[in-house]
């Protein structure tokens, strides 16, 4: 009896010791880092004198590669800070958060920036399914912990292995449009040989498999000259190959080259008609020879053909909403919705056309439906990379800015953080309302890609840079003179 009173008590101390051990380790964490945040701010002001420059890097999407970078950093070096700006663009077209997250390192240790600026996540939504928040159970419960400073340096620690194992092969390139984002996108698929499920690969489809691969690397690094010899040995070795004749399809609709794509295009529907998004890469070559009729026909096709993938209903209703056509538009978006009924971006899309057709009442109902979405769903890929993300670069002692999209609220934004410390969040939402309700929606915007936004023209590019630059120096800068 006294040896197991003995052993009960050794364990109580042993657990006392543990318990006082983690509240010792919380405290000096929380004391640590409550003095590291002052240091690091006061590094964020003095670093440009120290090393002359000071580096910003912007990842993102299409949004973001080569769009709106490179004004931000005239803005930025022609406020009066005393400081020279270096702004450095990593957006990936075509990306997602999870190929933004596994280039991160790289591109840090490449580059050393001072700041981070991330606009990332919504192409995540074609990538994995929206879950609920909770509120409830046990998570109420364990709220708390995700607060703790322990929590948060052995979730770091864990996440740097996690990053050391996924690391990107070397020469990745991801620079591709993703297929079920952009219609136009098989360069960034892999290679499978170009035939068709169901039929077994032969050592000819092999070969074609690794021709079709080097032109893709060609394509991404500009040889047009060397992917198109490619895609035609591939198509003269086996005439078959449905994936050669789209691709070189691809080449020429990007070289302007309409009528040899059109054809390229026809081809590789002989070979596999099934395939949905052939009809919209062959729409968008009519749209450009402004045959609409023929366009119009290919995007119906498309739909009867897989009505359940939702990029064909986006292209679609942006191309009416681009002629003005909105009722049609409306009726594309709500052929969406009656199988996506709680997608945000059909319910959004769906209220800038009845906005555009003086129906307000429609337009708010909607409206609200997809901010109520946003802010009761959460996508999981998204709110773990943003989290990695953050203590990645926390641990470099990088700041990050967090910028959310034109148009929407920035309040889902915040909530996908377990603490927001040492970090800011730029909020395009009402701004960009102003703009379009003064000046129109194609005035800041090329498309619809994302429902209630797409990608922005140069004025849109302009405003989202200012707007960006406004918060960047307001935080983290003292200007010498008012604005």
């Amino acid at each position: 009896m006294r040896d197991k009173i003995s052993l009960i008590k050794k364990l109580g101390l042993v657990f006392a010791g543990i318990l006082l051990s983690m509240i010792l380790l919380e405290s000096g964490l929380r004391v640590g880092g409550a003095v590291y945040g002052l240091i690091k701010d006061y590094k964020y002001r003095v670093s440009a004198g120290s090393r002359g420059t000071y580096r910003i890097m912007c990842v993102g999407e299409s949004t973001t590669a080569d769009q709106w970078p490179p004004l931000l950093e005239e803005i930025l070096n022609s406020r009066k800070t005393g400081i020279r700006f270096s702004v450095i663009d990593k957006g990936v077209a075509g990306g997602n958060s999870e190929i933004i997250l596994k280039q991160l390192e790289d591109n840090l240790d490449k580059y050393s920036p001072d700041m981070v600026i991330a606009m990332m996540g919504i192409n995540d939504r074609y990538y994995s399914g929206l879950k609920e928040k909770e509120v409830r159970g046990l998570n109420r419960y364990l709220s708390w912990v995700r607060k703790l400073r322990i929590y948060k340096l052995f979730r770091a620690f864990g996440g740097q292995l996690s990053s050391a194992r996924h690391k990107p092969p070397e020469g990745a390139a991801g620079l591709g449009e993703d297929p079920d984002i952009y219609p136009t996108g098989m360069m960034a698929d892999e290679a499978h040989g170009g035939r068709h499920k169901g039929q077994p690969e032969s050592g000819k489809a092999r070969d074609c498999g690794e021709l079709i691969s080097a032109g893709k690397l060609f394509y991404r690094q500009g040889n047009y000259a060397g992917a198109e010899e490619l895609f035609k040995k591939c198509i003269d070795m086996d005439s078959g190959n449905y994936e050669a004749n789209s691709l070189l399809g691809e080449l020429y609709a990007g070289l302007g080259k309409y009528g040899k794509a059109e054809n390229m295009y026809k081809t590789a529907l002989r070979l596999n008609p099934s395939e949905s998004r052939l009809y919209c890469d062959l729409a968008l070559v009519y749209e450009k020879q402004s045959r609409d009729g023929k366009a119009e026909e290919m995007y119906e096709k498309a739909l009867e053909i897989n009505p359940e993938k939702r990029i064909q209903y986006i292209i679609f209703g942006d191309y009416y909403m681009k002629r003005s056509r909105y009722a049609e538009a409306a009726q594309v978006y709500r052929r969406a919705l009656d199988i996506f009924r709680d997608n945000d971006v059909f319910h959004g899309a769906l209220a800038r056309c009845y906005l555009m057709l003086g129906e307000n009442v429609p337009a708010e109902r909607h409206f609200g439906i997809a901010e109520a979405l946003r802010k009761h769903y959460y996508n999981p890929m998204t709110y773990g990379n943003y989290n990695m993300m953050k203590e990645i670069l926390g641990s470099r002692g990088i700041v990050l800015v967090c910028v959310q999209y034109p148009l929407l609220s920035v309040k889902p934004l915040e909530e996908l953080f377990e603490s927001v410390d040492n970090m800011a969040f730029v909020n395009n939402e009402q701004i960009f309302k102003d703009a379009v309700a003064k000046e129109g929606y194609y005035a800041y915007f090329l498309d619809m890609n994302a429902g209630e936004f797409g990608h922005c023209t140069d004025k849109g590019n302009m405003l989202l840079a200012e707007n960006i630059a406004r918060v960047v120096v307001k935080k983290y800068f003292d200007e010498k003179t008012d604005e």
